[in-house]
């Protein structure tokens, strides 16, 4: 790393040119070429700090003055990037109206490889900042900054997240993303204090994990760095757990109950509640009905009506449901034994007995 320097010069500097009050245009010219820094010079990207700042590059701010008031707007500013240093061919440029521009890890070897970059290997590409005022000045340029960058393979979110125990030995539970947007969900049952790490793979090895920020009272937030500490509830028994990636921030909601409800029950919310076998990970009740369910059924969770499970595509399947939504089918007539199977968030499924 290298220190930032005081940014100090100006950009512009103003020449006094005598003009009419009436009709007259602001005077500036003699615009200095920018002068720019950057955080290092040599980048080792990785994917388990991929959402963590890799680079910083700083130029100096124009303080634009003239003999009218101006904006400082009216300054373009554009980086660009390119693999070789003559800039005969620029890969990247980006406009910028403040004097300092970051990359994550992420973005940057996104970038590098887009560029023909291998990952594992070394490589230099070149950054310098344009700027000119008006569409019809031509382009002024900085410093030109040569950065070693070595990438690594790009790590695609995985469908599941899997729950490790604190030695990497056991991998007990998965969270899903079912919707592949970087947010996982599922049901998991987990005793009080137990400490875990989320992987996207079930090893120790695995390209991605997360703990919490090494920081007290961080507990709720996700990392992934070498110094991360584990995760940890204080809740245990049967729990919901999120983990949102793009906000790096996961979650538990304890599961007090599931409850099935029908016409069979006149919908009730608590007349016929399941119960947990923790051997077989599913839930049961016994169930007696005299017709087939014109509506379905539901299974609500902790008696919510907006927090439950009904209809999904295909047969056995359940979705879990945030807001209204229908039943799934249920066409047993008798008594029989309702089993809810949600060890796999990525579909939840059902079938009777």
């Amino acid at each position: 790393m290298i220190p930032m320097k005081q940014l100090t010069l100006y950009i512009l500097v103003l020449l006094f040119v005598a003009c009419k009050k009436e009709g007259g245009t602001p005077a500036v010219s003699g615009i200095k070429p920018a002068v720019l820094y950057s955080s290092t010079t040599e980048l080792v990207l990785k994917s388990t700090d991929r959402k963590a700042v890799a680079l910083q590059l700083v130029w100096d701010e124009a303080i634009l003055a003239s003999d009218e008031p101006m904006a400082q707007s009216a300054l373009k500013n554009k980086i660009e990037i390119a693999a070789d240093p003559s800039f005969s061919a620029v890969t990247k440029s980006i406009e910028q109206v403040a004097g300092s521009f970051s990359y994550t890890h992420e973005q940057l070897n996104n970038l590098v490889t887009g560029m023909g970059f291998l990952p594992d290997e070394k490589n230099v590409f070149y950054v310098r900042i344009a700027s000119r005022l008006g569409t019809n000045t031509d382009w002024l340029y900085s410093n030109v900054i040569a950065l070693t960058v070595t990438a690594y393979q790009p790590v695609e979110d995985a469908a599941y997240l899997y729950l490790s125990n604190k030695e990497f030995t056991q991998f007990p539970w998965k969270l899903c993303s079912r919707k592949e947007d970087g947010f996982y969900d599922g049901f998991v049952r987990l005793d009080q204090w137990y400490n875990f790490y989320l992987t996207n793979a079930e090893s120790a090895s695995a390209p991605i994990i997360y703990g919490s920020y090494p920081l007290d009272g961080s507990q709720y937030i996700l990392y992934s760095g070498a110094d991360r500490w584990n995760c940890w509830t204080s809740k245990g028994g049967y729990l919901y757990l999120t983990a949102d990636v793009n906000k790096l921030a996961w979650k538990e909601t304890s599961v007090e109950s599931m409850t099935v409800t029908g016409d069979f029950n006149g919908w009730s919310a608590t007349a016929t509640p399941m119960v947990y076998d923790q051997t077989a990970k599913v839930w049961k009740a016994t169930i007696t009905t005299t017709a087939a369910e014109q509506w379905g059924i539901k299974v609500l969770i902790n008696g919510s009506w907006t927090w439950f499970f009904g209809a999904a595509e295909g047969d056995g399947n359940c979705a879990l449901y945030t807001d209204d939504g229908t039943g799934f089918a249920y066409n047993k007539i008798g008594t029989h034994t309702l089993i809810l199977d949600l060890s796999d968030p990525k579909q939840f499924k059902y079938h009777v007995e």
